[in-house]
């Protein structure tokens, strides 16, 4: 069990790596993650527990959306974060 993640169900004919990147958006849009919070790759692939290969493909796909932020610095250790207006920026892309 994935505890303290909720799950979308995987739709027919999905792939994973579009199932990850739907999860994730609808983490971000429903404030599962908020505005500052890091990422790192395992994290996500430990709470999703999928391969880290569309781990990544989504994170990718939500830095092209807007929706994150990555840090050339990352004094933190996590060169990805959530983004403040991350909510708006994937509601624009919204049909």
């Amino acid at each position: 069990m994935r505890s303290g993640w909720f799950l979308l169900s995987k739709l027919p004919m999905e792939s994973m790596k579009q199932w990850v990147y739907r999860s994730l958006r609808q983490a971000i849009m429903t404030g599962r993650f908020p505005p500052g919070l890091p990422v790192t790759i395992q994290g996500i692939v430990e709470m999703l527990q999928v391969s880290a290969m569309p781990v990544h493909e989504a994170l990718h796909r939500l830095v092209a959306d807007g929706a994150l932020n990555i840090s050339t610095t990352a004094v933190s250790g996590y060169p990805i974060s959530i983004r403040k207006n991350s909510t708006r920026s994937l509601l624009r892309d919204c049909p």
